[in-house]
């Protein structure tokens, strides 16, 4: 069974190193420090020696982590490569904590109608005719939830052009 997408696309290719459990937060500890793997491990709480282990191991191999004997010890230490420099900054995207704020707006719907809002498909007025589509907030944070930009994707007008069966519209 092949491992990963298989296809040469970047961002497929991206996505099979980077997607893999554990490796943002790896990404991020190296990046930060910790280039030791009692370092890592630390700033991976619940990870056991053997997946980081392997995980290290494929990192390395991507090209995305260098490993460099550690002069003081008999072990290795790890750096970011500058594929992996280029690659640390998406790690800053993640919450490292809980920010504990409370949410200004909040959608409720499910996973078919907020693709089809996404994607131009459905109107968010009909959505809430509907009852898929709930919006919680104050007032005027909701009135203006239509209105701000990036409700729609940028592929909203697209049609496929293939004779898939399976249609979106709702």
């Amino acid at each position: 069974m092949q491992k990963g997408y298989g296809q040469y696309c970047p961002i497929a290719k991206g996505a099979e190193i980077f997607a893999e459990r554990w490796t943002p937060l790896i990404i991020r500890n190296v990046h930060v420090g910790a280039h030791s793997f009692s370092e890592i491990a630390s700033g991976c709480p619940r990870i056991s020696t053997a997946p980081l282990t392997s995980r290290l191991r494929s990192l390395e191999r991507a090209g995305v982590i260098e490993r460099r004997r550690d002069p003081a010890t008999r072990g290795s230490l790890y750096y970011l490569s500058p594929a992996g420099q280029e690659l640390a900054a998406v790690t800053f995207e993640l919450c490292v904590r809980d920010p504990v704020y409370d949410e200004d707006i909040v959608v409720a719907t499910d996973s078919r109608t907020l693709t089809l809002v996404h994607l131009g498909r459905r109107d968010i007025a009909e959505a809430e005719r509907a009852f898929t589509w709930r919006v919680e907030g104050t007032p005027a944070l909701v009135r203006a939830l239509p209105k701000w930009g990036g409700i729609y994707s940028a592929f909203a007008n697209v049609r496929s052009n293939t004779s898939d069966p399976i249609r979106l519209e709702g």
